[in-house]
């Protein structure tokens, strides 16, 4: 078996919706719904020229970019990449709020309307993206962003679980098996991801992940506070969980799955799972924000990502699909070795994902996520 991307990474996804990210997150949301948060010209917000207009102010997730396609977009184009990183969702949104100026910033799929209408974030003209043209059926009017008019695609993920097959045998490909596989039992990490875990333990029980029932939030909380005397730990640092040996069996996000694979010496053991039971699945996208100063800059660098080269590039570094059909071809050649852990993009339109929620439902969510870390 041939080991790839020999290079230590973390995953971005450290700190992203743990309690204390919802806390901000909620107070955003909050915000939104009083609108008007970004004033509107008189004609509204408008598209962008793709040009250069200065140098670009960049906002992402740390290691969430190949570095050699930074500074190749510099070269290109004679301009400096200011680059600067946020650990979580909400602390993105609170720059923004702030006014804190970014010309490209990666929101995740679930904030993305929020933040559209409140006005934050500028339309984009696919016209002048050339890769445009090969973004897959779904990204093209996702659920989030009506004719994909505010955002690109980025990258797109499942989250199962990761076991160790050579010592615990076979599972059922159901969420379930988190409580009733006994050989695991004070082995297993439960993601430090409150819409994660709570969503996860609400598809379990028959129920949509993005419930506001009270009823249904109790009983998924309940769930998982059963499962805590069987946990290892609760973590969103799967990848040095899995690659360090810690646990046996990971609720996991499926990039993360292989980035730990590939950095490990010895890979062989561990398998992953999606669950039958429901599908979680997540994306992120690109976007521009109503404030950027050089927001031509910022379209030429989305034009730059969504180069079928560079798109098969970035995916060789950090094992996630982007949503382009070059992207679907070179992440199905990176994870040959690793076929299970393949992303469908049918499983877009067919799996569940996380939605925004308003803020006194969010604060329930976070009330109830107090319990199971407490």
């Amino acid at each position: 078996m041939t080991i790839a991307n020999q290079r230590p990474r973390q995953t971005r996804r450290a700190f992203l919706r743990t309690g204390a990210s919802a806390v901000g997150l909620a107070a955003f949301l909050a915000a939104c719904a009083k609108k008007g948060i970004q004033a509107v010209p008189p004609g509204g917000l408008q598209p962008p020229e793709a040009k250069i207009d200065g140098d670009l102010s960049y906002f992402n997730w740390a290691q969430y970019l190949d570095p050699a396609l930074i500074k190749g977009f510099e070269q290109e184009y004679s301009v400096t990449v200011n680059q600067s990183n946020f650990h979580n969702m909400a602390g993105m949104l609170a720059k923004l709020r702030a006014g804190v100026s970014y010309d490209i910033i990666w929101p995740e799929a679930f904030v993305v309307r929020p933040l559209i209408e409140s006005n934050l974030l500028l339309p984009i003209d696919h016209s002048q993206i050339s890769g445009f043209k090969d973004v897959i059926p779904f990204f093209q009017d996702p659920w989030y962003d009506a004719q994909s008019a505010h955002t690109a695609p980025y990258a797109y993920w499942t989250t199962g679980i990761a076991w160790r097959q050579d010592l615990l045998g076979d599972l059922t490909s159901s969420w379930n098996d988190l409580w009733t596989t006994p050989s695991a039992n004070g082995n297993i990490t439960l993601l430090d991801d409150m819409r994660e875990a709570i969503g996860m333990s609400l598809l379990r029980q028959g129920h949509d992940m993005n419930s506001t029932d009270p009823a249904q939030l109790s009983a998924a909380t309940d769930a998982l506070l059963q499962l805590r005397p069987n946990l290892r730990q609760i973590t969103a640092d799967d990848i040095p969980t899995i690659r360090g040996g810690d646990a046996t069996m990971v609720h996991a996000w499926s990039g993360d799955v292989y980035v730990a694979l590939t950095t490990m010496n010895d890979p062989t053991g561990w398998q992953y799972q999606v669950a039958t039971d429901g599908v979680v699945v997540g994306s992120d996208t690109m976007a521009i924000p109503a404030n950027a100063q050089h927001p031509g800059t910022a379209m030429l660098f989305i034009d730059w990502m969504l180069r079928p080269e560079h798109v098969a590039q970035n995916i060789d570094y950090f094992g996630y699909p982007m949503g382009t059909t070059t992207g679907e071809d070179a992440f199905a050649n990176l994870v040959k070795d690793f076929p299970w852990l393949q992303v469908s993009a049918d499983a877009l339109s067919t799996g569940n994902q996380i939605h925004d929620l308003p803020p006194a439902d969010l604060q329930t969510w976070t009330a109830n996520w107090a319990k199971v870390k407490a």
